[in-house]
C-alpha cells in the first residue's frame, strides 16, 4: 500500500457496480443542471446602446412564467438606484442615467426573489 491509502492494483480499477451507482446518483444533478440552464438561455437582458451618455434601452425576455420579477440598477457598490417593476414576460424599460455620476452600473433581472441575469452597463461624461 502506497502513502495514499490506496494498493497499487486498486488504483484506477472501479467495478461495474461502482459505475452504475454513479450512473444512478448523478441522473438527479444532470436533470437539475439542465433545467437551470434551460431557464438561463431563455432569459435575455440587453441596453443600446452601452456604454452611453444620456439614457439605454434594457431590454429582457424572461422565458417562463412567474409570480413577481424585477429590474433592478445599482452602482458599483451595489447601492440600488433605480428598480422598475416588470409586469409582461418581455418588453423594454428606459434608464435615464443623465442625474448619474459617469462609472459602471448593472442592471439585474430578479424573478422570483433570484438574480437570473446580471449585466454591466457604462454610464459615460
Amino acid at each position: 500500500m502506497d502513502s495514499s491509502g490506496l494498493s497499487e492494483n486498486g488504483i484506477g480499477k472501479r467495478s461495474l457496480e461502482d459505475v452504475k451507482n454513479d450512473d444512478k446518483n448523478s441522473g438527479t444533478d444532470i436533470q437539475a443542471k439542465s433545467t437551470l440552464k434551460t431557464i438561463k438561455d431563455e432569459v435575455l437582458l440587453d441596453n443600446i446602446p452601452n456604454p452611453f451618455t444620456e439614457s439605454t434601452s434594457i431590454s429582457y425576455t424572461i422565458g417562463k412564467e412567474y409570480k413577481s420579477a424585477e429590474l433592478r440598477i445599482t452602482d458599483i457598490l451595489g447601492r440600488i438606484v433605480k428598480v422598475y417593476a416588470l409586469s409582461n414576460i418581455k418588453g423594454q424599460v428606459t434608464f435615464d442615467g443623465s442625474p448619474y455620476k459617469g462609472s459602471l452600473y448593472y442592471s439585474s433581472l430578479i424573478v422570483d426573489g433570484i438574480v437570473v441575469k446580471s449585466k454591466t452597463m457604462v454610464i459615460e461624461r
